[in-house]
Protein backbone atom coordinates (compact mmCIF):
# COMPACT_ATOMS: atom_id res chain seq x y z
CA UNK A 1 0.00 0.00 0.00
CA UNK A 2 1.10 3.50 -0.94
CA UNK A 3 0.86 4.94 2.35
CA UNK A 4 2.61 2.14 4.44
CA UNK A 5 5.51 2.49 2.23
CA UNK A 6 5.39 5.97 2.51
CA UNK A 7 5.72 5.99 6.44
CA UNK A 8 8.57 2.74 6.25
CA UNK A 9 10.81 5.33 3.68
CA UNK A 10 10.23 8.05 6.33
CA UNK A 11 11.53 5.78 9.57
CA UNK A 12 13.90 4.81 7.38
CA UNK A 13 15.00 7.88 6.61
CA UNK A 14 16.74 8.79 10.27
CA UNK A 15 20.50 8.45 10.21
CA UNK A 16 21.52 4.92 10.63
CA UNK A 17 22.79 4.32 14.36
CA UNK A 18 22.08 0.55 14.38
CA UNK A 19 19.57 -1.73 16.56
CA UNK A 20 22.53 -2.67 18.98
CA UNK A 21 22.19 1.48 20.34
CA UNK A 22 18.98 0.63 21.86
CA UNK A 23 20.50 -1.79 24.95
CA UNK A 24 18.61 -2.35 28.02
CA UNK A 25 18.24 0.62 29.99
CA UNK A 26 18.18 0.65 34.19
CA UNK A 27 15.11 1.72 35.43
CA UNK A 28 14.10 5.12 35.49
CA UNK A 29 16.45 6.47 33.55
CA UNK A 30 16.07 8.89 31.17
CA UNK A 31 15.70 8.27 26.75
CA UNK A 32 16.38 10.68 24.01
CA UNK A 33 13.66 11.61 22.68
CA UNK A 34 13.32 10.29 18.74
CA UNK A 35 13.56 12.69 16.27
CA UNK A 36 10.78 14.47 14.48
CA UNK A 37 10.13 12.46 11.15
CA UNK A 38 10.06 15.00 8.34
CA UNK A 39 5.71 14.35 7.99
CA UNK A 40 4.13 14.70 11.08
CA UNK A 41 1.01 12.85 12.19
CA UNK A 42 -2.48 15.17 12.37
CA UNK A 43 -4.64 14.50 14.84
CA UNK A 44 -8.11 14.88 12.70
CA UNK A 45 -11.05 14.41 15.12
CA UNK A 46 -11.33 14.69 19.03
CA UNK A 47 -14.32 12.88 20.24
CA UNK A 48 -15.70 12.91 23.87
CA UNK A 49 -16.87 9.10 23.76
CA UNK A 50 -18.35 8.40 27.78
CA UNK A 51 -18.24 5.15 29.64
CA UNK A 52 -15.45 4.02 26.80
CA UNK A 53 -13.25 1.47 29.54
CA UNK A 54 -9.65 1.85 29.37
CA UNK A 55 -7.68 -0.09 26.90
CA UNK A 56 -11.06 -1.61 25.64
CA UNK A 57 -11.49 0.34 21.77
CA UNK A 58 -11.00 -2.44 19.01
CA UNK A 59 -11.47 -2.26 15.18
CA UNK A 60 -13.87 -4.46 13.24
CA UNK A 61 -12.54 -5.36 9.57
CA UNK A 62 -15.72 -3.07 8.29
CA UNK A 63 -14.04 -0.15 10.45
CA UNK A 64 -16.81 -0.31 13.01
CA UNK A 65 -15.73 -0.07 16.40
CA UNK A 66 -16.34 -1.70 19.61
CA UNK A 67 -15.72 -1.42 22.88
CA UNK A 68 -16.62 -2.12 26.99
CA UNK A 69 -17.82 0.37 29.95
CA UNK A 70 -16.64 0.25 32.93
CA UNK A 71 -18.89 -2.75 33.87
CA UNK A 72 -17.76 -4.87 31.22
CA UNK A 73 -20.66 -4.44 29.09
CA UNK A 74 -19.88 -5.02 25.13
CA UNK A 75 -20.26 -1.58 23.52
CA UNK A 76 -20.70 -0.09 20.02
CA UNK A 77 -18.46 2.91 19.81
CA UNK A 78 -20.26 5.06 16.55
CA UNK A 79 -18.35 7.36 14.89
CA UNK A 80 -19.52 10.71 16.93
CA UNK A 81 -17.90 8.69 19.66
CA UNK A 82 -20.73 8.26 21.44
CA UNK A 83 -21.63 3.90 22.30
CA UNK A 84 -24.70 2.37 22.19
CA UNK A 85 -24.94 -1.21 24.17
CA UNK A 86 -24.97 -4.18 22.33
CA UNK A 87 -27.97 -7.08 23.10
CA UNK A 88 -25.85 -10.40 23.65
CA UNK A 89 -27.83 -13.86 22.96
CA UNK A 90 -26.46 -17.25 23.15
CA UNK A 91 -29.10 -20.30 21.14
CA UNK A 92 -31.62 -17.68 20.22
CA UNK A 93 -32.05 -16.07 24.33
CA UNK A 94 -30.94 -13.07 25.98
CA UNK A 95 -27.96 -13.79 27.52
CA UNK A 96 -25.73 -11.98 30.33
CA UNK A 97 -21.79 -11.72 29.92
CA UNK A 98 -19.31 -9.18 31.07
CA UNK A 99 -16.22 -8.84 29.92
CA UNK A 100 -12.67 -7.99 30.95
CA UNK A 101 -10.78 -7.63 27.65
CA UNK A 102 -11.48 -8.39 23.84
CA UNK A 103 -10.29 -8.19 20.94
CA UNK A 104 -11.35 -8.42 16.72
CA UNK A 105 -10.44 -11.19 14.52
CA UNK A 106 -11.89 -9.78 11.19
CA UNK A 107 -15.70 -9.47 11.78
CA UNK A 108 -15.69 -11.53 14.69
CA UNK A 109 -15.37 -10.66 18.12
CA UNK A 110 -13.40 -12.41 21.26
CA UNK A 111 -13.80 -11.84 25.08
CA UNK A 112 -12.96 -12.83 28.33
CA UNK A 113 -15.65 -12.89 30.74
CA UNK A 114 -15.29 -12.20 33.95
CA UNK A 115 -15.94 -14.09 37.06
CA UNK A 116 -15.18 -16.84 39.25
CA UNK A 117 -15.66 -19.41 35.97
CA UNK A 118 -14.05 -17.13 33.32
CA UNK A 119 -14.53 -18.34 29.46
CA UNK A 120 -13.44 -17.29 26.06
CA UNK A 121 -16.25 -15.95 24.50
CA UNK A 122 -16.01 -15.89 20.32
CA UNK A 123 -19.20 -13.16 19.41
CA UNK A 124 -20.10 -12.07 16.35
CA UNK A 125 -20.32 -7.88 15.96
CA UNK A 126 -24.18 -7.66 16.73
CA UNK A 127 -23.64 -10.02 19.78
CA UNK A 128 -24.46 -13.16 19.10
CA UNK A 129 -22.44 -15.90 21.49
CA UNK A 130 -20.79 -18.15 18.97
CA UNK A 131 -18.18 -20.64 21.01
CA UNK A 132 -17.34 -20.46 24.27
CA UNK A 133 -14.22 -21.97 26.12
CA UNK A 134 -13.65 -22.54 29.64
CA UNK A 135 -10.85 -21.07 31.50
CA UNK A 136 -10.98 -22.19 34.93
CA UNK A 137 -7.92 -24.64 36.09
CA UNK A 138 -5.82 -22.08 34.24
CA UNK A 139 -6.02 -19.28 35.84
CA UNK A 140 -5.02 -18.00 39.46
CA UNK A 141 -6.42 -16.81 42.10
CA UNK A 142 -4.36 -13.52 41.66
CA UNK A 143 -5.33 -13.50 37.73
CA UNK A 144 -6.03 -10.54 35.66
CA UNK A 145 -6.10 -11.21 31.87
CA UNK A 146 -5.31 -7.83 30.24
CA UNK A 147 -4.72 -8.69 26.44
CA UNK A 148 -5.60 -11.26 24.12
CA UNK A 149 -4.44 -12.32 20.38
CA UNK A 150 -5.96 -15.27 17.94
CA UNK A 151 -3.51 -16.90 16.39
CA UNK A 152 -4.46 -19.78 13.97
CA UNK A 153 -6.51 -22.45 16.30
CA UNK A 154 -4.77 -20.45 19.34
CA UNK A 155 -5.94 -17.96 21.52
CA UNK A 156 -3.22 -16.29 23.61
CA UNK A 157 -3.71 -14.34 26.79
CA UNK A 158 -1.48 -12.14 29.03
CA UNK A 159 -1.98 -12.41 32.53
CA UNK A 160 -1.49 -9.08 34.13
CA UNK A 161 -1.88 -10.47 37.61
CA UNK A 162 -0.38 -13.76 37.89
CA UNK A 163 2.43 -13.28 35.06
CA UNK A 164 2.41 -15.60 32.19
CA UNK A 165 1.17 -16.12 28.53
CA UNK A 166 -1.45 -18.77 28.21
CA UNK A 167 -2.00 -20.63 24.89
CA UNK A 168 -5.55 -21.61 24.56
CA UNK A 169 -6.47 -24.16 22.51
CA UNK A 170 -9.66 -24.10 20.23
CA UNK A 171 -10.21 -27.29 18.81
CA UNK A 172 -9.40 -28.76 22.36
CA UNK A 173 -9.85 -26.61 25.02
CA UNK A 174 -7.07 -26.85 26.82
CA UNK A 175 -5.03 -24.27 28.05
CA UNK A 176 -1.19 -24.08 29.36
CA UNK A 177 0.60 -21.02 31.34
CA UNK A 178 3.79 -20.03 29.35
CA UNK A 179 6.74 -18.25 31.12
CA UNK A 180 5.07 -17.94 34.70
CA UNK A 181 6.36 -15.26 36.43
CA UNK A 182 9.41 -14.62 34.05
CA UNK A 183 10.75 -11.19 34.37
CA UNK A 184 10.16 -10.42 30.74
CA UNK A 185 6.31 -10.38 31.77
CA UNK A 186 6.93 -7.68 35.27
CA UNK A 187 6.98 -4.45 35.75
CA UNK A 188 10.32 -3.72 36.45
CA UNK A 189 11.29 0.39 35.59
CA UNK A 190 9.03 3.35 37.47
CA UNK A 191 6.25 4.35 35.20
CA UNK A 192 6.71 7.90 34.07
CA UNK A 193 3.61 10.60 32.63
CA UNK A 194 4.72 14.13 32.14
CA UNK A 195 8.48 13.44 33.19
CA UNK A 196 7.35 12.90 36.98
CA UNK A 197 7.72 9.16 38.17
CA UNK A 198 3.93 7.46 39.37
CA UNK A 199 3.83 6.44 42.76
CA UNK A 200 1.00 4.12 44.47
CA UNK A 201 -0.99 5.12 47.54
CA UNK A 202 2.41 4.24 50.08
CA UNK A 203 4.47 6.96 48.14
CA UNK A 204 5.90 4.10 46.15
CA UNK A 205 7.14 4.28 42.86
CA UNK A 206 4.65 2.06 40.69
CA UNK A 207 5.42 -0.02 37.46
CA UNK A 208 2.22 0.33 36.32
CA UNK A 209 2.00 -3.72 37.19
CA UNK A 210 2.77 -6.59 34.93
CA UNK A 211 2.25 -7.41 31.49
CA UNK A 212 -0.46 -5.09 29.81
CA UNK A 213 -0.24 -5.18 25.51
CA UNK A 214 -0.23 -8.70 23.80
CA UNK A 215 0.59 -7.78 19.95
CA UNK A 216 1.07 -10.13 17.06
CA UNK A 217 2.78 -9.12 13.45
CA UNK A 218 0.58 -8.85 10.32
CA UNK A 219 2.00 -12.53 9.05
CA UNK A 220 1.78 -13.84 12.77
CA UNK A 221 4.94 -15.37 12.81
CA UNK A 222 5.77 -13.12 16.18
CA UNK A 223 4.46 -12.03 19.31
CA UNK A 224 5.02 -8.97 20.96
CA UNK A 225 4.36 -8.39 24.70
CA UNK A 226 5.11 -5.53 27.59
CA UNK A 227 4.24 -3.40 30.31
CA UNK A 228 3.41 -0.10 30.54
CA UNK A 229 6.84 0.92 31.62
CA UNK A 230 8.32 -1.42 28.85
CA UNK A 231 10.15 -3.13 26.95
CA UNK A 232 8.77 -4.68 24.61
CA UNK A 233 9.34 -8.31 23.99
CA UNK A 234 9.26 -10.76 20.80
CA UNK A 235 8.80 -14.01 20.85
CA UNK A 236 7.84 -16.91 18.35
CA UNK A 237 4.59 -18.41 19.24
CA UNK A 238 6.01 -22.00 17.09
CA UNK A 239 7.71 -22.20 20.51
CA UNK A 240 4.19 -22.21 22.88
CA UNK A 241 2.00 -24.52 19.85
CA UNK A 242 5.08 -26.93 19.03
CA UNK A 243 4.99 -29.36 21.99
CA UNK A 244 8.51 -30.26 21.10
CA UNK A 245 9.94 -27.29 22.56
CA UNK A 246 10.91 -27.01 26.12
CA UNK A 247 10.39 -24.36 28.85
CA UNK A 248 13.99 -23.94 28.34
CA UNK A 249 13.92 -22.95 24.32
CA UNK A 250 10.56 -20.99 25.09
CA UNK A 251 12.96 -18.61 27.39
CA UNK A 252 15.83 -18.53 25.23
CA UNK A 253 14.05 -17.63 22.30
CA UNK A 254 12.99 -14.31 23.97
CA UNK A 255 14.25 -10.88 22.44
CA UNK A 256 13.91 -7.36 23.69
CA UNK A 257 12.66 -5.87 20.51
CA UNK A 258 12.35 -2.27 21.71
CA UNK A 259 12.73 0.14 25.36
CA UNK A 260 10.61 3.17 24.96
CA UNK A 261 9.74 4.93 27.64
CA UNK A 262 6.19 4.30 29.44
CA UNK A 263 3.45 3.09 27.16
CA UNK A 264 -0.22 4.59 27.14
CA UNK A 265 -1.34 2.03 23.88
CA UNK A 266 0.37 0.34 20.93
CA UNK A 267 -0.44 -1.04 17.80
CA UNK A 268 0.96 -2.55 14.80
CA UNK A 269 0.89 -1.54 10.89
CA UNK A 270 0.41 -3.80 8.54
CA UNK A 271 4.08 -3.02 7.05
CA UNK A 272 5.10 -4.46 10.73
CA UNK A 273 5.30 -0.30 11.95
CA UNK A 274 4.75 0.20 15.64
CA UNK A 275 2.79 3.42 16.83
CA UNK A 276 3.14 3.44 20.29
CA UNK A 277 1.58 6.85 22.46
CA UNK A 278 4.52 7.77 24.55
CA UNK A 279 2.84 9.40 27.92
CA UNK A 280 6.24 10.45 29.83
CA UNK A 281 6.21 12.95 27.10
CA UNK A 282 3.26 13.53 25.15
CA UNK A 283 4.28 12.18 21.70
CA UNK A 284 3.11 9.81 19.18
CA UNK A 285 6.10 7.37 18.39
CA UNK A 286 6.81 4.83 15.09
CA UNK A 287 9.22 1.66 14.98
CA UNK A 288 9.31 0.10 11.78
CA UNK A 289 11.86 -2.76 10.56
CA UNK A 290 14.72 -0.32 10.68
CA UNK A 291 14.00 -0.46 14.44
CA UNK A 292 15.33 3.46 14.03
CA UNK A 293 12.49 5.25 15.71
CA UNK A 294 10.94 8.63 15.30
CA UNK A 295 8.21 11.40 16.52
CA UNK A 296 5.32 11.68 14.52
CA UNK A 297 3.39 14.29 16.97
CA UNK A 298 4.17 16.00 19.80
CA UNK A 299 0.22 16.68 21.65
CA UNK A 300 -0.14 17.02 25.78
CA UNK A 301 -3.61 15.02 25.32
CA UNK A 302 -1.27 12.08 24.86
CA UNK A 303 0.09 12.35 28.20
CA UNK A 304 -3.33 10.56 29.05
CA UNK A 305 -3.24 7.78 26.62
CA UNK A 306 -5.39 4.78 27.56
CA UNK A 307 -4.81 2.78 24.32
CA UNK A 308 -4.56 2.49 20.48
CA UNK A 309 -6.29 0.59 17.56
CA UNK A 310 -5.36 0.64 14.25
CA UNK A 311 -8.06 1.79 11.12
CA UNK A 312 -8.56 0.19 8.07
CA UNK A 313 -6.87 1.30 5.23
CA UNK A 314 -9.19 3.58 3.39
CA UNK A 315 -10.31 2.65 -0.18
CA UNK A 316 -8.81 5.87 -1.56
CA UNK A 317 -5.25 4.75 -2.69
CA UNK A 318 -3.93 8.24 -1.78
CA UNK A 319 -5.46 8.52 1.79
CA UNK A 320 -3.25 8.21 4.64
CA UNK A 321 -3.43 5.55 7.38
CA UNK A 322 -5.23 6.45 10.57
CA UNK A 323 -5.11 5.05 13.86
CA UNK A 324 -7.53 5.80 17.44
CA UNK A 325 -6.17 6.81 20.74
CA UNK A 326 -8.18 6.13 23.62
CA UNK A 327 -7.25 9.50 26.50
CA UNK A 328 -8.82 11.01 29.49
CA UNK A 329 -9.56 14.45 28.49
CA UNK A 330 -11.11 17.14 30.95
CA UNK A 331 -11.53 13.78 33.64
CA UNK A 332 -13.31 12.25 30.21
CA UNK A 333 -12.83 9.26 28.24
CA UNK A 334 -12.12 11.18 24.55
CA UNK A 335 -10.68 9.26 21.35
CA UNK A 336 -8.56 10.94 19.05
CA UNK A 337 -8.50 9.86 15.45
CA UNK A 338 -4.85 10.34 14.06
CA UNK A 339 -3.95 10.47 10.03
CA UNK A 340 -0.53 9.14 9.71
CA UNK A 341 2.39 10.69 7.24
Amino acid sequence: MRHAVHLRNILASCVLIGASAFPPLAAGKDIKSPPMAPLPAKVVQDLSSPGLAPYSLKTLSDGRWIGLDADGNLLHVNNDGSTTPVALTSDGTNASLHFTTLTTQGSEIWAVTTGSNPELVKLTAEGAVQQRLSLTGTLRPESNIAALQMHGETAFLADEGAPAIIGLSLKTGKAQRFLPNDASLIGRSPLRRHGVVQVDAKGIPSTGGNVRFLLQDPNQKWLFYGPLCSPLYRIDPNLFTDPNFTPVEQFEGINEWWHPTSIGGITILPNETFISADIDRGSLLAFGPSRLPQTLLLDPRLLQSEGITSLPASQKPTAPLQIAVQIIENDMPHILRIALP
